[in-house]
């Protein structure tokens, strides 16, 4: 069973495409959590089909990876890319994802403190959808503000929520 706060280690990876059945396994164990799965979006598609394709199409990215006890419980994928509402070239967290079994214990935030020490004076932005109660209270509890919404972007009538987090703000 896991503890409540383990011990995590995140680690910047130099390569990510090193990485690549680690990030398959780990994104294959939460496909069906994201809306819509990252299996069946766009550049999934794209790029062969299934997680597959989706990590074919990010692994371009930098890649955060986080452990507990030598086991890989999180990745977080991202990139500079500008943001709508969000005035420079922000880091942009593409993709989060924390393992069953360790989902709100705090890989995830230690993930995003990892991020905030790696760009101290960069504004940090993601999207999500409206529903993903999890991820949104993890942002807002580190102060992200909603900055763009698209209404109906995702299937089943559901909002794609921008949100960014300005340096100054941490």
């Amino acid at each position: 069973m896991t503890t409540s706060n383990p011990e995590v280690d995140v680690e910047d990876v130099d390569e990510p495409r090193d990485m690549y059945d680690s990030v398959v396994d780990l994104l294959s164990s939460v496909d069906d959590e994201f809306h819509p799965p990252l299996s069946e979006r766009d550049k999934a598609e794209e790029n062969g089909g299934g997680v597959e394709g989706y990590v074919e199409a990010t692994l371009d990215q930098h890649l955060l990876l986080a452990s507990v006890k030598g086991r890989e419980t999180g990745l977080m994928l991202y990139r500079r890319e500008d943001v709508p509402g969000v005035d420079d070239g922000s880091v942009y967290v593409e993709t989060i994802a924390v393992k069953p079994g360790y989902q709100g214990t705090g890989v995830g935030r230690q993930m995003y403190d990892k991020l905030f020490d790696l760009y101290p004076a960069s504004s940090i932005s993601t999207k999500t959808w409206e529903s993903n109660n999890s991820h949104l209270g993890l942002l807002e509890s580190f102060g992200f503000r909603e900055v763009h919404r698209i209404p109906d972007d995702r299937r089943g009538g559901v909002d794609t929520v921008y949100l960014c987090l300005e340096p100054e703000s941490r």
